[in-house]
């Protein structure tokens, strides 16, 4: 099992590839047969696909923003921050030559060669279209370490199990900090609180499923591949109901103050959301 240090190096040594738009140290970097997003793809074939969505938005430059070493499952997951050019017209993105910054979620696991086989990842392409200039870094957080005999699992599977129950405000509390960040937002427990039976109101049968769970000890972070599901019955992430049933992903990373979720940074994969619930997926 390859150590936390040598995950990082390997992830660092990828980024590197990247900005440099060097294909043969991509390519170097990949298994032979790879997963993206349920895919499998050859190296030779996603080393392409790589280059060409690099290509497409003229990337510049990426940025490790933030990550979460899980050892056990020889994982890494990953806040990306993206400037590059909108260079193209599809599903509404437009075409421009004004730098943009966007950020990205990503999971990847490696093989006992610390190559890649499988990876995940999804894009902020509200940012995209929205033609944000700056995408916001993770600040510098000092927190307070996990208490004695900290189950950092535990503490995950137990927040979202109020989250698609009671969302009991004394439960709640035992999972979440009373001061808690999410996608820059700062609220207390109350409105955070709010937020989430917001959503379970606007969402019939609103449930949250884990799909992929890192946790990383050290840090005291976790990451979590998610699919959200449920049939919207009134107005909810800018569009109306339709009666359809949805279930779409969403990739999040958490990082805890003394033993409790603090502070959140969340993707939603929102193109999938609107073509189910227009019936168009």
């Amino acid at each position: 099992m390859a150590t936390r240090e040598l995950i990082e190096e390997t992830y660092r040594d990828w980024i590197a590839a990247l900005n440099s738009r060097n294909g043969k140290a991509i390519s170097a970097a990949i298994a032979e047969i790879i997963m993206h997003d349920g895919l499998e793809s050859g190296k030779h074939q996603y080393t392409q696909q790589v280059m060409k969505a690099l290509d497409e938005l003229s990337v510049t430059k990426v940025d490790l923003d933030m990550f979460t070493i899980d050892t056990a499952a020889q994982a890494i997951s990953a806040r990306l921050l993206y400037r590059g050019k909108s260079q193209i017209n599809d599903g509404g993105i437009p075409t421009n030559d004004t730098f943009i910054e966007w950020s990205t979620i990503s999971f990847t696991w490696f093989d006992a060669d610390l190559k890649m086989i499988r990876a995940s990842s999804l894009v902020d392409m509200d940012a995209i279209r929205a033609g944000n200039s700056k995408a916001a870094p993770t600040p510098t957080l000092h927190y307070e370490p996990a208490p004695p005999g900290f189950g950092i699992q535990a503490l995950y599977h137990g927040y979202l199990d109020c989250i698609n129950t009671d969302r009991d405000k004394d439960r709640l509390a035992c999972h979440v900090h009373s001061i808690i960040t999410h996608n820059e937002h700062m609220s207390d427990l109350d409105e955070f609180l709010s937020f989430l039976n917001h959503n379970s109101r606007q969402i019939e049968g609103n449930k949250l499923t884990i799909k992929d769970l890192l946790t990383d000890d050290v840090s005291q972070q976790i990451a979590a591949r998610l699919e959200l599901s449920g049939t919207p019955v009134g107005e909810v992430f800018g569009s109306a109901p339709t009666g359809r049933a949805v279930r779409f992903p969403e990739h999040a990373m958490y990082k805890l103050n003394g033993g409790k979720i603090a502070f959140v940074w969340a993707v939603r994969d929102f193109d999938t959301f609107r073509k189910r619930l227009e019936g168009r997926e």
